[in-house]
């Protein structure tokens, strides 16, 4: 058996994380225009894809080479074990904010921007 998908995706926000364009500071770089940070987001991740099979049904248990003669209790635990395999790949892009670090916003150094 076999299930393979695919997902599509973009997070945007003003702050994915206490730290973004603050330079350590844990805040916005303006107070009075948090939207000026909107952008992606940290856990952007664009493309994302899996693929999973069950490949081997294992010998054990009622019916099987091995326990064939199981019942009951004893055939739940070391019966219907199967192998299978999950594999992922996703994408993911490590942005970073520009910052300034001369820009001093208590004495209105820094500009609205548009």
């Amino acid at each position: 058996m076999f299930q393979a998908s695919y997902h599509y995706a973009h997070a945007q926000d003003e702050a994915s994380s206490a730290s973004l364009g603050s330079l350590g500071n844990g805040d916005f770089r303006d107070q009075r225009f948090p939207v000026l940070e909107y952008g992606n987001s940290d856990f952007d991740v664009r493309h994302r894809s899996s693929l999973s099979a069950t490949s081997y049904e294992l010998p054990f248990g009622r019916g099987k080479q091995f326990g064939g003669n199981a019942s009951g209790v004893l055939n739940q635990i070391i019966g219907y074990w199967q192998i299978a395999g999950i594999t992922s790949a996703s994408t993911k892009e490590n942005f970073f904010t520009v910052t300034d670090p001369f820009v001093n916003s208590a004495n209105n150094d820094c500009g609205r921007y548009r």
